[in-house]
């Protein structure tokens, strides 16, 4: 019988042990967001103070890459957030 992989010693680290310190990454430090994580459009204009159309015209005009789902929903991945922050486009809270 295989061994069980509840108990497994050599485990990939999770996503909030990348720096080796069981700290968080510094852009989830830094931005609160996680470069690899989804966000819906919803979300992303609460966080960058804008309203839903404008991101849904960004990502027509090609400014940010969004990833439409089998169920016409949108989402828009951390990375691209942190982009969008460091270029300036939103408004600061």
């Amino acid at each position: 019988m295989p061994p069980s992989n509840k108990n497994r010693t050599d485990a990939k680290p999770n996503a909030q042990d990348i720096d080796g310190n069981g700290g968080m990454s510094p852009i989830i430090e830094a931005f609160g967001i996680d470069p690899h994580k989804l966000y819906p459009i919803e979300h992303v204009s609460q966080m960058l103070s804008v309203d839903r159309k404008l991101v849904r015209w960004w990502i027509k005009k090609g400014a940010i890459e969004g990833i439409r789902l089998p169920n016409r929903a949108w989402r828009i991945r951390g990375i691209e957030i942190v982009r969008m922050l460091e270029d300036g486009r939103s408004k600061p809270k």
